[in-house]
């Protein structure tokens, strides 16, 4: 069910064989199930810790306003709360991989 399709076998989860379901059934599951933390966090630069943060759920449909709350709290829970207004050049490494990890959460 990753980006690199299995050459043999199965991927299973539950009762459901995901190496079996069809391009546009896995770019569903990847969209609304999935998180992925690259290694260098691939934010976007010109949006703040918090946008970075609510960006999966902004583009999932949520509004603004539950977005921004729900990507809060995972940044506090992270230890991230006091860099929310921050540009992602502002940001040491270790504080980027962090806001990459709220992300995919």
């Amino acid at each position: 069910a990753g980006i690199v399709p299995a050459a043999a076998g199965t991927i299973r989860f539950g009762e459901r064989d995901y190496a079996a379901l069809g391009d546009e059934e896995l770019s569903a599951l990847r969209r609304e199930r999935f998180g992925y933390v690259f290694q260098h966090g691939e934010l976007l630069p010109e949006l703040t810790v918090e946008e970075n943060a609510a960006l999966p759920l902004r583009l999932a449909g949520q509004r603004k306003g539950a977005a921004h709350a729900a990507a809060a709290t995972v940044l506090g829970r992270l230890g991230l709360d006091a860099l929310r207004g921050r540009r992602v050049a502002q940001l040491s490494g270790g504080q980027a991989q962090r806001v990459a990890v709220a992300r995919a959460l």
